[in-house]
């Protein structure tokens, strides 16, 4: 919950590029953020703020000069449709397990990161999506699958929401496609879910991608659902 209203508040800042991380190595589970150094001070006064007991200490990326298999994601239905977030979200605690279980697993030369690339969308995006709602609504006035779209989607833009990329890497193809299906716990029947992109859509940019957490903006995602995958 706090790190849903942790991001409900970086709202208020300019449209840099922030990457939300999990980090999996031989001691250990980690969670990063990656960030320009013109917003550092504010972030980490934010997070000092909404996690009191967190210890908190700059670090290179982990993630320079290595091979890595990566995957990026999207959603499979219309972007403002939600997926199932973690108010709704049997299991966290088993979900968590799963990274334990699957660190355990790991070679100490591996390496595995989950990676969460948002940055804040135009001003006036909410406006027009309700908008465009409304208007919809008054056509449909019978319970229809057009009508209970809109319902969802409201649900979803009540919310702050960002243009965001996920993506998978690691040095081993094993892990990666393990956390891959991790991702099936987010699926929100009769709503969204995260889908897997095809290898090929990645091209031969990808890793520079991951390096420079290059925000293709695949995904609308409000503050629940970020603090949802983040976690996951």
């Amino acid at each position: 919950i706090s790190s849903a209203t942790f991001l409900e508040n970086l709202i208020g800042t300019k449209r840099e590029i922030v990457s939300f991380e999990t980090l999996l190595i031989k001691n250990g589970i980690y969670n990063l953020i990656t960030l320009s150094e013109d917003v550092y001070i504010y972030i980490e006064s934010q997070l000092k703020f909404y996690f009191p007991n967190i210890t908190i200490q700059k670090e290179d990326d982990p993630i320079q000069n290595l091979k890595m298999y990566i995957t990026e994601f999207e959603l499979d239905n219309k972007l403002f449709n939600p997926l199932l977030t973690f108010e709704n979200f049997p299991g966290s605690d088993s979900v968590f397990s799963s990274y334990k279980e699957l660190l355990n697993e790991q070679a100490d030369s591996d390496l595995t990161l989950v990676q969460l690339t948002f940055s804040k969308k135009e001003e006036g995006w909410q406006d027009k999506i309700v908008n465009n709602i409304e208007n919809n609504s008054k056509k449909y006035r019978s319970v229809n699958s057009e009508y209970m779209d809109n319902n969802l989607i409201l649900d979803k833009v009540n919310y702050s929401c960002f243009d965001c990329t996920l993506r998978v890497a690691s040095t081993t193809n094993k892990n990666q496609i393990k956390i891959n299906d991790l991702f099936n716990n987010t699926e929100r029947q009769g709503s969204n879910k995260v889908v897997a992109l095809p290898k090929k859509s990645l091209f031969n940019n990808s890793l520079d991608n991951l390096l420079d957490r290059t925000n293709k903006k695949a995904m609308t995602l409000n503050s629940s659902e970020i603090a949802t995958l983040w976690h996951i």
